[in-house]
């Protein structure tokens, strides 16, 4: 526990912490409540979990899992034209969206992605004052 509030006290408001476990703890969940954090637990299978971790001020993540191709890019790039200087966008896509990241950095937008068990992706995407 003391790792995960140094990790947590190094998150930016607008982050999203992927914690790992054998186990659902109930106690963790609480205790990261108490601190002002919104803790969502997945189980992944019946001896792994996963537990997203953010802050009230952190934006709800958008999931585009189940959209067909090339939808999922389609509303990305919509949805960060749109995004405000020091805000974020956080997605699930159906997969690690490779050609989304060189839009992205011809954008001048930060971004970090990471891939899930499934398949899947959950990608951050950042835009910042120096982004057109």
């Amino acid at each position: 526990m003391p790792r995960i509030l140094e990790v947590l006290g190094d998150l930016r408001p607008d982050g999203l912490l992927l914690l790992s476990a054998p186990v659902g703890s109930n106690a963790l969940i609480a205790s990261l409540k108490e601190r002002g954090c919104r803790p969502q637990v997945n189980q992944l299978d019946s001896d792994h979990w996963q537990v997203e971790v953010s802050h009230k001020t952190t934006p709800q993540i958008a999931d585009y899992r189940d959209l067909p191709a090339p939808e999922p890019l389609e509303r990305i790039l919509a949805q960060v034209t749109e995004l405000p200087i020091s805000h974020a966008f956080i997605v699930r896509v159906p997969h690690m969206p490779q050609l989304l990241f060189p839009v992205l950095e011809q954008r001048k937008l930060q971004w970090c992605a990471l891939a899930q068990a499934d398949g899947s992706a959950i990608v951050h995407i950042r835009k910042e004052e120096t982004a057109p």
